[in-house]
């Protein structure tokens, strides 16, 4: 039994030898090791609905939703296709404002249908909107 042991201490003492140990205890190093933290990934921009429908035309008649994004303190960006070349559907207000949480208002005009964009860097989220006369 002491003869096995000192051919294993001297086979790790030989010059040459001891990469092969490190290499065994550095693998139980890197197996013990805490994994490299990855960044959380941003919050999305969300909206508190994907459809508004507005009965009716004017202030009385507008439809609110609210969009929002977690710890956000930039303009939300606003695009809509409500008032095209042949007539405006809506209002939507504010067109842009600042984060993390927004009100907007749709307020009928005309009887249609358009579509509401909103977006912050990497965030787009679209809201259909349909209105109808009284």
């Amino acid at each position: 039994m002491k003869s096995r042991l000192f051919v294993i201490l001297l086979v790790l003492a030989l010059p040459g030898c001891g990469g092969f140990v490190r290499g065994i205890t550095d693998q139980i190093r890197m197996a013990n090791a805490s994994p490299t933290p990855y960044p959380s990934p941003l919050p999305t921009l969300s909206a508190s609905t994907d459809k508004v429908v507005v009965t009716g035309f004017g202030a009385a008649k507008a439809v609110t939703f609210t969009a929002s994004q977690a710890n956000y303190t930039a303009t939300i960006g606003e695009s809509d296709t409500c008032a095209p070349a042949l007539g405006t559907v809506a209002t939507i207000t504010p067109a842009n404002a600042v984060g993390p949480n927004v009100t907007y208002t749709v307020t009928g005009v005309a009887s249609g249908t358009c579509g509401i964009t909103l977006t912050t860097p990497g965030n787009t989220v679209v809201i259909f909107a349909s209105v109808s006369g009284p």
